[in-house]
C-alpha cells in the first residue's frame, strides 16, 4: 500500500518556505530555509527540513 503525499515549496526573496500534506490534507511536515542566489540549494534544503 503506498501513500501519497504532496509538497509545495514557497521561494520567497527573504526566505523559502516548504509544506508537505498527506493524502486527507494534513500537514505532516514544515520547513524554511533563508533564500540565496541557489534556488534550487534552497528548495532543497527546505524540503529537507520538511522531510525531517
Amino acid at each position: 500500500m503506498s501513500v501519497a503525499y504532496i509538497a509545495g515549496i514557497d521561494l520567497g526573496a527573504g526566505a523559502s518556505k516548504t509544506v508537505i500534506i498527506n493524502e486527507q490534507r494534513e500537514v505532516v511536515g514544515r520547513g524554511i530555509t533563508r533564500t540565496q542566489a541557489n534556488f534550487d540549494a534552497v528548495a532543497q534544503s527546505s524540503l529537507q527540513q520538511a522531510c525531517d
